[in-house]
């Protein structure tokens, strides 16, 4: 199920639109800084906040949760 939300939240976060003035004063400064920051907002976060939902989800489900419960589905976000 992450792995599906997770292919759409990409799509959608790579097809967002930033405008360049938003971007001139970050990039002025490092460009790779710019295009890190617009992925972590449109891309980053999101992928974090599914992962949550599914976490709390599963946690109402399963009750007896260890380390490797939440690593494995998190292992490829972080990657």
């Amino acid at each position: 199920m992450l792995a599906y939300a997770s292919i759409a939240i990409i799509g959608i976060g790579a097809a967002v639109a930033i405008p360049s003035e938003i971007l001139k004063p970050v990039a002025q400064v490092s460009g790779l800084l710019a295009f890190t920051l617009v992925d972590l907002f449109t891309i980053a976060v999101p992928l974090a906040a599914a992962f949550l939902v599914v976490a709390f989800a599963s946690k109402l489900v399963i009750r007896k949760q260890d380390f490797t419960f939440y690593a494995l589905p998190l292992a490829p976000l972080v990657l």
